[in-house]
């Protein structure tokens, strides 16, 4: 997550991340295929499960019960919460 401030209106812009879904998306451009292989949880798995149902890789999604971690920064890339992985 991050949140921007354009003007005078606050902004948050949620993107999944991290090493797995970076390295899918380089994959990705070069024009060849990814497998991801992801555990979501929680309400933060819900709205990732979807988004990285937008990216152009095959998923292999499972579902555990404990929450999915997440990051939420300032467009500075500066830490302000962050939840448990």
């Amino acid at each position: 997550m991050t949140i921007e401030q354009q003007a005078d209106a606050v902004e948050l812009h949620v993107h999944p991340g991290g090493q797995g879904v970076w390295q899918a998306r380089m994959i990705t451009s070069i024009g060849a295929s990814a497998t991801l292989c992801v555990a979501v949880g929680g309400e933060t798995g819900d709205l990732l499960s979807k988004l990285l149902a937008d990216e152009q890789v095959t998923l292999r999604m499972v579902t555990r019960q404990s929450g999915s971690g997440c990051t939420c920064t300032t467009a500075a890339t500066v830490p302000v919460a962050r939840s448990p992985r």
